[in-house]
Parts: structure tokens; C-alpha cells; sequence
């Protein structure tokens, strides 16, 4: 064989490895991380945020719209490795087995809630401009951290809040399926007061029709239905609104860091959005009322004892009113605050009360204290 034949042979066989070492990394991609997934042999990052997977999920889809395989996709996260929980909590550590988390991520990771399916086909995942709008919207939220501790409360805006949500996961870890629900809900009511010195400026709803199915309980107890929320836009179409209102207030809610937030969180997830964490975001009047009531107070046993009117219990606008109002009636307690910063101070006090309940074991209730109540 001649010299220039066997370079063209060479150049052919490497030719041939090139192109079939493209194939690979297109059609069965192995790259991986902890936590295993792939997107057409480049993978998803463990570190990313929990918005930033659902695009990268996104591109996943994209490569399985063309009929070619994404890659194996699989969780294949090892037993006794640690996995951040998402979307809620997204600080806490839980320890799963490969079988546990497959199960428990399957809605979020791998792409197959209805929601994130619907804005496939439908093109959410194209719309950058949108997408990075509302990012810059989440990102401004980050300025309301700097509203000063000086600050009176009288000169302060606040957006008390409240959420409905179809209820089909508590979003935590069930000791009883040892899983974590990995926040299957979705937003279904957003209901918010603003207040300025303490006063009401306006209140309002924001209906919202989620792509899964209501729970009996929510039907039951909201007065939230398919037919009474067909004509409500869908989360992508309501986002903006949200997060405008947020724009610039200190935030209240009733559980809100562990519940409302985390729900939030997820819904704006899936649309490629991520939010800030809660910090210096909320004031909970759920820490808040471990000031006040040993065991803590949920929302319907505490506008008994301080008075407010609570007459529509698990209406998110009514909720958020009654939130709001707890709120100012705590701040008016003798040991109270007049300023942001003391507020705060309060909420982690409420927060430490709950935490180490035996530090405070002899702290007397006030008189007509609340029973324990759940979180809501």
C-alpha cells in the first residue's frame, strides 16, 4: 500500500472514531454528576440552581423532541450520599437511598410534572425575554434586604400574603413513606393586604389555574374548583404581577418561610426563575408567636385572642389580612417593636423559643394565651 493510501486510511479510521465519539456523546451522553442527569452527554450540574435545572431540563426535552435519546437520565445517586431537598427547605440535608430519591425528584428533575410539560409545548422555555424578566424582578427582591433596621414601622410598606395550593404534597419528608414530596403543589390563590403606618392601603386575589389536580381537602375547605378556576390565567401568566407587588415591602405570611415561600419557589422554578431565600424577606408571625403563646399559635386561634376579624378561613385574600393584622396587633404588645430591625430581632427570638423550647420552659404565657396550633 502506498504512503498517501495509508494516511487516507488513517485519516478515514480517525474520521470515523471522531464522528462516532459525537454519536455517543449525542445519543447515550454519560456525563454525570451527583446527582446523574444528562442532557445529550453534558450534564446537569448538582450545584445549579433549582431554576437553572429546569432549562437545562428544557434543552433535555428538546433533544428528545428530535427523537434523539438525552441521555440516561437516571438518578444515580449513590446510598448514603446527601441530597439538597428541592423546593423546599433548600439548606436542609436528607440522606436517601438511590430508590428514595428517585422516586422523591422524579416530579421536579426529571421533567415529568404536567406543568413543566405544558410550558414545553408551548414554547415558556424559548421566551428568554420573559424569562429574564421576571428574573430581574426576583433579583430586585434582594433590594428589599437594605430597607433599613432604623426605619419605624409607620414608614415602612408591607405586603402581607397568603397562598392556596392544590395540596397534593406537604413538600417535606414523610417519616411514614421515608420520601421526600419534592413539591409537587402548585400555586392555586394569591391573596395579599398592603399596609403603610400600619394602615390598610388595599387588598386583593390573584386566581390561578394550575395544570394539577385540586385535592378533595382544598376543594372542600377553599372553595377552589376546576370550574371556579378555568378562566384563571396560568402561574407564567400571573408571575409578574407577584412579583411586582412585592417590589420594594417587607413581607408578612403565617408560616410563610417554610410553606408559602417554598411553594413559591418551586412554581417560579419551573418557569427558569429563581428567587432569593427568605431572609430578611419575611417577618412570620407563625416565629413571631412564640413570643407570645409557649407552644406557638396557627392563624384561626390567634385572630381569636387578639381580636381580629377572620371570618374566611383559607381564603388567601382574607388569610392575608388577618396575617397582617396579627402582625401589627404583636407589634402593639407591650414588648413590641417601633422599628424594622426590632421586628426581626422578635421574629428570631420567636424563632429560638421554638427551636429550644426547654430554654423557655418557665416563660409565663400572657393570660388567654392560644392552645398550640398548627402552622396554619
Amino acid at each position: 500500500m502506498h504512503s498517501s493510501s495509508r494516511r487516507h486510511s488513517w485519516l478515514e479510521a480517525l474520521r470515523v472514531l471522531l464522528v462516532a465519539g459525537l454519536l455517543v456523546g449525542l445519543l447515550g451522553g454519560t456525563g454525570r454528576t451527583a446527582l446523574g442527569q444528562t442532557t445529550g452527554g453534558r450534564a446537569i450540574s448538582a450545584s445549579a440552581s433549582p431554576g437553572r435545572r429546569m432549562l437545562q431540563l428544557w434543552h433535555q426535552a428538546r433533544l428528545a423532541e428530535g427523537g434523539a435519546r438525552s441521555g440516561p437520565g437516571v438518578l444515580a445517586q449513590v446510598k448514603g450520599q446527601t441530597y439538597t431537598e428541592f423546593p423546599r427547605l433548600l439548606s436542609r440535608q436528607v440522606t436517601l437511598t438511590k430508590k428514595q430519591l428517585q422516586e422523591s425528584a422524579d416530579p421536579t428533575f426529571r421533567g415529568t410534572h404536567p406543568m413543566f410539560k405544558r410550558l414545553v409545548a408551548e414554547g415558556w422555555y424559548r421566551k428568554s425575554g420573559s424569562i429574564a424578566e421576571l428574573q430581574g424582578l426576583a433579583n430586585g427582591l434582594r433590594q428589599n434586604r437594605g430597607i433599613s433596621g432604623t426605619n419605624p414601622l409607620s414608614q415602612v410598606e408591607f405586603l402581607a400574603f397568603d397562598l392556596e395550593a392544590t395540596n397534593g404534597s406537604t413538600g417535606g419528608f414523610d417519616k411514614q413513606r421515608q420520601r421526600v414530596l419534592a413539591g409537587w403543589d402548585e400555586v392555586a390563590q394569591f391573596g395579599y393586604t398592603i399596609y403603610r403606618g400600619g394602615q390598610k392601603l388595599r387588598s386583593g386575589t390573584i386566581a390561578i389555574k394550575p395544570d394539577v389536580a385540586l385535592s378533595s381537602w382544598v376543594q372542600n375547605n377553599t372553595g377552589l374548583t376546576p370550574t371556579t378556576l378555568a378562566s384563571a390565567p396560568r402561574f407564567e401568566q400571573a408571575a409578574r404581577q407577584i412579583l411586582q407587588l412585592m417590589q420594594g415591602r417587607v413581607l408578612i405570611g403565617q408560616s410563610a418561610v417554610k410553606m408559602d415561600w417554598s411553594w413559591l419557589q418551586s412554581n417560579y422554578a419551573r418557569l427558569g426563575v429563581d428567587l432569593p431565600g427568605p431572609d430578611r424577606l419575611i417577618l412570620d408571625t407563625h416565629y413571631l408567636s412564640f413570643n407570645h403563646f409557649p407552644q406557638g399559635g396557627g392563624l384561626k386561634g390567634m385572630s381569636a385572642h387578639f381580636g381580629v376579624n377572620q371570618s374566611n378561613h383559607h381564603n388567601a385574600r382574607y388569610d392575608a389580612e388577618a396575617t397582617g393584622d396579627i402582625f401589627f396587633a404583636m407589634m402593639r404588645k407591650p414588648g413590641g417593636a417601633t422599628t424594622l430591625g426590632q421586628a426581626f430581632t422578635l421574629q428570631q427570638q420567636g424563632y429560638d423559643r421554638m427551636k429550644n423550647p426547654n430554654a423557655y420552659a418557665n416563660t409565663s404565657a400572657p393570660a388567654g394565651a392560644v392552645p398550640a396550633a398548627a402552622a396554619r
